[in-house]
């Protein structure tokens, strides 16, 4: 890395706190790029707020991260300097421990790992293409094993629970890439069917599949809605099923969507509005993959990234505008939120990320 990482430890004690007391095994991350280091909070027992416990800097801003399923390793794109690099995670105070980089694009987009977490697959949204890179023990492979040309704006990426099939989301190209997987190579290949195209302004953006793999969820970025997918588990194809506004009826402002996240009870699904400055709240049919509104919660503006605790008590928003943070409580009956905590986090905060530590 070409900066020397510093380490700075909020210490609960001088506060008048005992860190044994209100400290949790939950660590919350994100990668604030204005100021191009990776903050880490601790979540307060019980009360689901958060403290600032470290950071850690890194040589260009950093905005997508990914967090191993175990907790090990974090990966961060590191946009202005055109690489990834991986960090060990302390399995105590989760604090990051540099471990590798490697070249990849400029401004990535977006970091998944496929299930087995041998290989990480990366997005680069003005480069238009994806890449995959091997991982051994959290440490990335000094050269990519594929780089694959797309379109224009690729976002998000997603892996079926099988590890056959791959879904790249693209605002521009207003459709979403569908490749066939091959897990023992880390490699793509485009499915006979390579693209689900949306018609109208859509311009889908962030997608998620949901826990049972029938049905999965995506934000439309210029159509301002959210989108249900049926996902064919022999063929990997995906289908849509239905598209609602994320919107009230009597707005008018400019507006765009972001994340989409679903529930861990996979009941609610929540989609963040960038010009709205809200997260909207929808009712998952458990039978039929469908949504029906909730509401709308005021959010920080231009929030990017939210994010879950495991047990689905909360839910942690960055507003990239604002800089600030805010965690909610999640009424886990009706999917309501009430904003508990609102923090000042940095300058553009971009993703988020959390980890259960030991």
């Amino acid at each position: 890395m070409g900066k020397v990482f510093r380490s700075i430890v909020f210490c609960l004690i001088a506060s008048g706190l005992s860190s044994i007391a209100i400290a949790s095994k939950l660590c919350l991350y994100v990668a604030v790029a204005g100021e191009e280091r990776i903050a880490v909070y601790r979540q307060v027992k019980d009360t689901g707020k958060v403290v600032f416990e470290s950071d850690i800097e890194v040589d260009g801003g950093p905005r997508a991260l990914m967090v191993s399923r175990d907790g090990r390793f974090l990966f961060a794109s590191l946009s202005e300097s055109g690489k990834i690099a991986s960090f060990g995670i302390d399995g105590q105070n989760g604090s990051l421990r540099f471990l590798s980089e490697t070249v990849a694009g400029s401004h990535a987009s977006f970091l998944h790992l496929d299930q087995s977490e041998r290989f990480l697959i990366s997005s680069y949204y003005f480069e238009g293409h994806v890449i995959i890179h091997a991982v051994e023990d959290g440490v990335l492979g000094e050269t990519a094993l594929q780089t694959i040309e797309t379109a224009d704006r690729p976002h998000s990426v997603e892996i079926d629970k099988s590890n056959r099939f791959v879904f790249v989301p693209h605002t521009a190209a207003n459709g979403i890439f569908q490749f066939k997987f091959d897990s023992s190579e880390g490699t793509i290949a485009s499915n006979e069917v390579a693209v689900l195209n949306r018609e109208g302004v859509a311009g889908p953006r962030h997608f998620r599949l949901a826990a049972n793999g029938l049905f999965g969820y995506g934000s439309d970025e210029q159509g301002n809605s959210v989108t249900v997918y049926r996902l064919d588990s022999e063929n990997g194809r995906l289908e849509t099923l239905q598209t609602l506004s994320t919107l009230p009826n009597d707005f008018e402002g400019k507006n765009s969507t972001s994340d989409v996240g679903i529930h861990p009870s996979g009941r609610f699904v929540y989609v963040a509005n960038r010009g709205h400055d809200s997260l909207a709240a929808f009712l998952v049919d458990s039978e039929s993959g469908e949504l029906s509104p909730v509401d709308r919660f005021a959010c920080e503006a231009a929030t990017r990234s939210f994010e879950f605790s495991p047990d689905g008590r909360f839910l942690y928003a960055a507003g990239s505008g604002s800089g600030k943070f805010a965690a909610y409580r999640v009424n886990e009956d009706n999917g309501a939120l009430v904003r508990f905590q609102t923090l000042e986090i940095g300058e553009d905060p971009w993703a988020m990320a959390i980890v259960e530590t030991q």
